[in-house]
Order: structure tokens, then C-alpha cells, then sequence
């Protein structure tokens, strides 16, 4: 048995370097070892290829179907209020549970024909006058503007975003057949991102600095909560699509049961008659995959319903239209090489 070398002669096999030894002739530089080595490269078929599609379109139905499961699980129930309360009043509303809903439970606001991920709106701010920082003015007409000053004292924070939060009341009371408990401490606490929180400190306002301004720049007089409020936290982390939803409460320790009614104490003050936004009440509670929401679960199932038909459509164009393994005759190469045509 002989090598054939490129030259086209014949080489003894006693010659032969065993492949073992190749690593360490190849580690020296002997690029020439590569020829007795041996290699180890997957050859791709239609029927490997399917199977491999199959597997990542089966893991991703599993995923999507949990993801759905997960989400159908969420109960959810919401009451528009804006439309039964008149502007600048109190009123109160009733929800009656139709499930059963185990803590903790979420208390979400909505707010709709709202585009907080504006540019111009998000960038109305300072991030070091967020931090706790006391910034000179100058620095803060470009960040700032238009909500700036209000009677020659700056306004902190500043901006538009700090000065359009949501300031609603809410209170709350569970009600059944016998008495209603108003819900207190940590069966009505205020909830933000820890990381958020660490974003935002308070500090005393100096002789020059004042934290009332202009509704979103009007002429309506409006108190900003302290940096370390966590509704105005949770309202300067802005929405992504034509709404505004933010979780302002929690109860924590306590399970509601179908058939209580929560009744909500409101204050209608947030102006959103103005640009004809709904305001909305949102009591939810949630899954693994957050809140309830069916998008995740059916783009996992169509990405793999999508997958399997690529998978099989390729088994069927192979059972169909077959070519031996290795056959050139369809390659650019072999159709190009000189003397064919």
C-alpha cells in the first residue's frame, strides 16, 4: 500500500506518520502532516437536516405551549373609570372577581393615547439631578426643556416626564357578604425595580429649587412627588407602545375569592381628556412568564409549526427528487471546469 504524494509519485508506507503523531509534528509546523491526518467532517443529508429542524421545531411548540398554558393561567380583570368620574372629583368603582386570584396580586394603571417612548419626551430629563445631584442651571436648559423653571426657581426633578406623572388616588377595600377591609401596609404597597430605586435619590431642595410645575408644560399647577417615590420611579421608566401601563400596587399576604367586590376609592385629578386617552384600573395577577399576554406563546408555536413544514417539505423534495451522494453533475465547478462546453 502507497501514498501518493502531489508530485504523483509513490511513497512506502513505512514513511507513514500514524495520525496519533500528527498533533505533534502539526504543533512543530509541519503543515505538510495535514495530508495523513485523519478528519472527522459531518456530511450534511436531507434526512439529517430534517431531523434537525424537527427537534428545534418540536422544542419550540413545547416552549410555546407552556408559554401559552402560563399565560391563559394569569386572571386578569380591568375597569375603565375615566368615562363614570368626572374630572377633578372623587368617585368610587367596583370590580367583582370572577376567579379566584392568589397573591400577590397587582394593581395596574392604564393610561391610553399616551406615546411615552416619544424622543422628545424621554429625553426631558437629567439623569444626575436624578442621582441626587445638585446641577447648575445652565447645564439643564437642553436635557430639561421645556419644564425647566417655574418663578425663576428650577424644578426638580425637571422635565417633561417629571412633570406629567400620574397623580390619581387610589384606594382600595375587599368587600364580601358581611364587612369590607381596607387594604394597608403591605396589602397596598407601592412597587418599582429595586435597580430602578438605586437610579433615583432624594435629597432637600436648596432656596433656589422647587419641586411645582406646569402639567406637561401648561399652564396647570402641579406638585412632582420626591426622587424617591416610587410611582414617579416607576412613570419615568417609559412605555414602549401607544399606552402607558404601570403597576402602582401590591397586595402582598392576601388571596382574593371569586364573588368579593374590590371597591376602588378615586381621585380623578390626571387630566387625559385633553389628548382623549381612557383611563383604566388593572387588577391582575402573574405568571412565570409575567403578566397575561398570548403573543410569546404564539410566535414559539408558529416558529415551530414553521420549522417542522420546512423539515418535512425538505424529506419530500428528497423522496422525489433523489441524487446519489457526491454526484457533480449539479455543481458550478464540475459544469465550469475547461472542456465542457
Amino acid at each position: 500500500m502507497h501514498l501518493i504524494e502531489e508530485s504523483g509519485q509513490a511513497r512506502d508506507t513505512e514513511d507513514e506518520v500514524e495520525p496519533s503523531d500528527c498533533w505533534g509534528e502539526h504543533m512543530q509546523g509541519d503543515l505538510s502532516c495535514n495530508k495523513k491526518c485523519w478528519i472527522c467532517k459531518p456530511m450534511h443529508t436531507p434526512k439529517s437536516a430534517a431531523t434537525f429542524l424537527a427537534i428545534v421545531g418540536v422544542i419550540f411548540l413545547i416552549i410555546g405551549i407552556v408559554a401559552l398554558l402560563a399565560s391563559q393561567s394569569v386572571v386578569e380583570q380591568s375597569k375603565r373609570y375615566d368615562n363614570v368620574c368626572n374630572f377633578n372629583s372623587q368617585c368610587t368603582i367596583n370590580i367583582t372577581l370572577e376567579e379566584d386570584m392568589k397573591a400577590p396580586v397587582f394593581v395596574f394603571y392604564k393610561i391610553t393615547e399616551i406615546y411615552q417612548n416619544h424622543r422628545r419626551y424621554t429625553a426631558s430629563r437629567n439623569e444626575r439631578q436624578a442621582d441626587g445631584d445638585i446641577v447648575p442651571e445652565h447645564e439643564l436648559k437642553e436635557s430639561c426643556k421645556p419644564a425647566l423653571k417655574y418663578d425663576d426657581d428650577v424644578i426638580v426633578p425637571c422635565g417633561l416626564m417629571a412633570s406629567s406623572v400620574f397623580n390619581d388616588s387610589i384606594e382600595a377595600s375587599v368587600c364580601d357578604s358581611l364587612q369590607c377591609t381596607a387594604m394597608r401596609g403591605d396589602n397596598w404597597a407601592n412597587l418599582c425595580w429595586k435597580s430602578d430605586k438605586e437610579k433615583f435619590q432624594h435629597r432637600a431642595l436648596t432656596s433656589e429649587e422647587t419641586s411645582t410645575s406646569y402639567f406637561s408644560g401648561t399652564d396647570e399647577v402641579y406638585r412632582i412627588p420626591p426622587l424617591d417615590n416610587e410611582r414617579l420611579i416607576n412613570w419615568m421608566r417609559p412605555s414602549g407602545g401607544p399606552y402607558s401601563l404601570k403597576v402602582d400596587r401590591v397586595i402582598k399576604d392576601r388571596d382574593l375569592k371569586k364573588g368579593q367586590e374590590i371597591m376602588l376609592n378615586l381621585t380623578n385629578v390626571w387630566d387625559s381628556y385633553k389628548f382623549k386617552g381612557q383611563k383604566h384600573i388593572i387588577i391582575s395577577t402573574m405568571g412565570p412568564y409575567g403578566g397575561k399576554g398570548s403573543f410569546l406563546g404564539v410566535a414559539y408555536i408558529a416558529i415551530g409549526a414553521l420549522v417542522i413544514v420546512l423539515g418535512t417539505s425538505l424529506l419530500l423534495l428528497d423522496s422525489f427528487v433523489t441524487r446519489e451522494q457526491g454526484e457533480m453533475l449539479y455543481c458550478v465547478e464540475h459544469n465550469l471546469r475547461p472542456g465542457r462546453w
